[in-house]
């Protein structure tokens, strides 16, 4: 259980931020790969994609607070 503690969100807002620059990372690593594979982009999909991406960051980054509650 440790190394769960490694690199635990502090607060909601260092949550929020993690998940924020995981979705803008997410978006623009896609929208390249969509340019190199397709030679346009598919900013809806890629968008819900980069969505889905923070959304499961965040639930995996809220558990972890959950589990070691003397980091918030």
């Amino acid at each position: 259980m440790k190394w769960l503690s490694i690199d635990v969100p502090i607060g909601l807002a260092d949550l929020l931020v993690r998940t924020l620059k995981v979705a803008v990372v997410g978006f623009v690593v896609l929208q390249m790969k969509e340019w190199f594979d397709a030679g346009s982009f598919d900013t809806p999909a890629t968008a819900v994609d980069a969505g889905l991406i923070a959304g499961g960051t965040l639930l995996l980054n809220a558990i972890f607070m959950w589990i070691n509650p003397k980091t918030r």
